[in-house]
């Protein structure tokens, strides 16, 4: 999946985390096997299109366990990150790990919207409110659906006329 040659490409899709040797990860299948906790044996995969963009899902991963880890992740630049535990505050992404992500869009999972940490300064689309929310990707554009009628255009989107299915909000040029 992760590997290409001379007759076939990769998938795109890269599995960042868990490291299952990494000290923290055993840490936290034990407090699982234990049943204490269970958010930090969280799966962190991203899915890139060559020369387009990039997405990235990581779980439920607690924002201290991201900083405990940092060292042993690989976190590339992203075009869109689905923001860990929905968006709320008790899973709110590490600072180190929006260093290195760079995401031009954070997407905040489906929870009621006091508890969404809504990240200053980064351009964030609410599940809550979008319903499904779509992507596509052309080149160096992505394109943003949404199933809800009502969810206006984003102001940082650029408006590209591209109401071909759903409800158009705008497209990403990056």
């Amino acid at each position: 999946m992760n590997e290409s040659d001379d007759v076939r490409k990769t998938a795109g899709i890269q599995i960042h985390w868990p490291n299952i040797g990494n000290e923290h990860f055993k840490a936290a299948l034990q407090e699982a096997v234990d049943g204490i906790a269970f958010n930090n044996i969280s799966l962190v995969a991203r899915y890139s299109i060559n020369d387009s963009a990039s997405f990235m899902w990581i779980g439920d991963l607690e924002t201290q366990f991201m900083e405990d880890i940092l060292d042993d992740i690989n976190l590339p630049k992203t075009t869109v990150v689905f923001a860990p535990h929905h968006g709320r505050y008790s899973g709110k992404l590490a600072n180190s790990w929006l260093d290195n992500l760079q995401p031009e869009i954070i997407v905040l999972g489906e929870v009621s919207s006091r508890h969404h940490h809504y990240y200053t300064g980064y351009s964030t689309l609410t599940q809550t409110r979008a319903w499904d929310i779509s992507f596509t990707p052309d080149g160096k554009k992505l394109h943003c659906y949404v199933s809800n009628p009502d969810y206006e255009m984003r102001e940082w989107l650029d408006d590209e006329g591209m109401a071909d299915r759903d409800y158009y909000i705008g497209t990403l040029n990056f």
